[in-house]
């Protein structure tokens, strides 16, 4: 375990985590992009009403059409606000921009992440992870930093599929150890992965 990713972080680095994260936030409600919080964002909003303190980023997702489509629009209103982009992936599928503000990335990471649907298994899904469709049939929010925030829900539910028993906190940087087996993406059989590329295609 890295003991340095998870270490509490100072009063300091949590206020330029808040500040950065509602800059963001602004960013994407203001221009009607939608998007939704996810993992410890929503784990620390739901349990702790704030970040996790020992967390070390901050994510946001976004489906893969509206990814692609507002790509370089969000990447230049970020690099106005003064976020450093340091790694990114213009992509529909696994796309992601990773960002830092005050501090550097043993401190925050912002992750905007493009997510995927594969209509044969009814989820959505990123690399090695994924998320049952039944989680975004219906609107559902949470209230955190004074902003009613889009996330994946009934919001209990999906913590329960992501974490197990997210009540009790566990403070680890591998992901086996709190992450549930459901979570992450099973490998795709051969005709799977055909059907998921030539979906891919289409949508280029």
């Amino acid at each position: 375990m890295d003991k340095s990713k998870v270490r509490i972080r100072s009063k300091e680095e949590l206020k330029s985590r808040e500040e950065g994260f509602l800059e963001i936030v602004d960013i994407l409600q203001k221009n009607n992009i939608f998007f939704f919080i996810q993992a410890g964002t929503v784990l620390g909003a739901r349990r702790e009403n704030y970040f996790i303190k020992w967390d070390w980023d901050v994510e946001i997702g976004i489906f893969e059409k509206d990814f692609i489509k507002n790509y370089d629009f969000i990447r230049s209103e970020l690099v106005k606000k003064n976020f450093k982009i340091f790694h990114e992936i213009k992509s529909r599928k696994n796309g992601k921009i990773d960002l830092i503000k005050d501090f550097d990335e043993r401190s925050t990471v912002f992750e905007i992440l493009s997510w995927s649907y594969s209509f044969f298994r009814k989820k959505y899904y990123r690399w090695q992870i994924n998320i049952p469709s039944r989680f975004f049939e219906k609107k559902n929010t949470i209230r955190f930093l004074d902003r009613e925030l889009n996330c994946p829900g009934p919001v209990d539910e999906y913590l329960t599929y992501q974490y197990g028993d997210w009540k009790t906190p566990k403070r680890s940087s591998i992901k086996e150890e709190y992450l549930t087996k459901s979570f992450f993406r099973k490998k795709n059989g051969i005709i799977e992965n055909i059907k998921d590329k030539l979906r891919s295609l289409k949508k280029i």
